[in-house]
């Protein structure tokens, strides 16, 4: 395997993509935070002896051991060392020091496509199909890398810098080519809920066997999301959503129900708006039997709740940042107004995604038949990639200035004491 160019292997072993190298924090020029999570802090950084940027995911030793999430951060290194795919952040490097585990990844200039549903409020219909296309292309990968996802939602999309999907996190990921030892614990039961409320699919909460289907249900989510402005399946408590899922419980714009479930914040019609980027929904993690725990786990400690979702493998914002392009001259993109439009074929492919049983969803036998069907209709596959993407917001570059002043500021302040911190460990 081919290691990244500049970078060896600390034992001069060439088995690895993603080399253990012998850096150390030092060596890198801290430009600013990308995301946070229970144990880890990520940032971008520029190598000063390469001047690449990276995203740096800075994991604490400690707080990994006593949340007993070794295994997971094993799991996610391993899997993502065999990846090589043009749809999936690339870890490049890894290196530790007495406090701190270290992941160099790729970075991502154009930020998470949440953010870009959630300040423009839904997208347009072909940035729909362009979006959902990419991500059957990496769905049709990790297949064949024999590989689930299980938390795949718009939070762990990012967008390159010309405007291209990456999937990041895969700490929850089943492998199904790992030794058994080398699963992350808890693992004697069929499956278990890990990942995020809105888009477990129904076999993982009932404790089914985990098959490939589970990503196609969280692929239906996405693109109702990105059409209305939400998940189909969303409610005031993780309980509740699990009950929706459970019985599969949602509405389509102008179906009956569809009020009730609550409109999008942003129907309200009205003349084109330009925003800019910026929020983020949380994440939640259970375990086996997942409804009833999420009944009585309701209103429990939040901070524990966090360290749950670090332990599926958060990657807390890694490889996303700033920048990035996919504009126009104006640098802007509108905010879509007016009443929701569900096109016929796009929901002829939610109903079929989003079928209760795993075996039965389109594309659960062969992704070809995903490919084909008429929402798809166009998409030259072969050239995806290659091609233009539609345009973006840019988020705010890492270590920029923000507008919250001195809350900017002490995040700034926060970040510059842990890696200074790290430098003198």
């Amino acid at each position: 395997m081919a290691s990244e160019e500049g970078l060896r292997d600390r034992e001069q072993q060439e088995g690895y993509r993603a080399p253990r190298v012998t850096l150390t924090i030092k060596d890198f020029d801290v430009l600013g935070r990308i995301g946070d999570g229970s144990f880890s802090t990520v940032f971008l950084a520029r190598q000063k002896q390469s001047g690449k940027q990276y995203a740096i995911k800075m994991m604490n030793k400690h707080l990994v051991m006593r949340n007993k999430m070794v295994e997971y951060i094993k799991n996610e290194r391993f899997i993502l060392d065999k990846f090589d795919d043009a749809g999936i952040a690339k870890l490049h490097f890894t290196f530790q020091d007495p406090d701190n585990l270290y992941m160099g990844m790729e970075y991502c200039a154009g930020g998470e496509l949440y953010e870009q549903i959630n300040k423009r409020g839904r997208l347009p219909l072909e940035a729909v199909r362009f979006y959902a296309a990419e991500v059957v292309l990496i769905l049709e990968y990790l297949r064949k890398a024999q590989v689930v996802h299980r938390d795949l939602k718009p939070e762990n999309l990012l967008l390159s810098g010309d405007g291209h999907l990456k999937l990041i996190d895969f700490g929850s990921a089943r492998a199904f080519f790992l030794p058994a030892a080398e699963k992350p614990p808890g693992k004697q039961r069929a499956t278990s809920f890990v990942g995020t409320a809105e888009y477990v699919s129904p076999e993982v909460l009932l404790n089914a066997p985990l098959s490939y289907p589970a990503d196609l249900w969280a692929l239906g989510c996405m693109i109702y999301q990105m059409i209305v402005g939400r998940p189909p399946f969303k409610a005031a408590s993780e309980y509740l959503t699990f009950q929706k899922i459970t019985d599969r419980e949602f509405a389509y714009p102008g179906d009956p129900g569809y009020n009730a479930d609550g409109e999008p914040d942003d129907e309200e019609g009205g003349e084109e708006e330009e925003e800019e980027a910026g929020g983020k929904e949380g994440k939640a993690e259970g375990g086996a039997a997942a409804v009833e725990a999420a009944a009585q786990r309701e209103g429990a400690d939040a901070e524990a709740a966090a360290a749950g979702g670090e332990g599926a493998g958060s990657s807390s914002g890694a490889g996303t940042g700033g920048g990035g392009g996919g504009l126009g001259a104006a640098g802007k993109v509108p905010k879509l107004r007016g009443p929701v439009v569900y096109p016929d074929d796009a929901r002829d492919l939610t109903d079929r995604l989003l079928t209760m049983e795993p075996a039965a969803r389109i594309g659960a036998e062969d992704m070809a038949e995903l490919r084909a069907h008429p929402f798809f209709a166009g998409v030259d596959w072969a050239a995806l990639r290659a091609g233009p993407a539609p345009p973006y917001l840019p988020p705010r570059v890492p270590g920029a200035p923000g507008s919250d002043g001195g809350y900017e500021e002490g995040l700034d302040w926060e970040l510059t004491s842990l890696v200074r911190d790290a430098a003198e460990s």
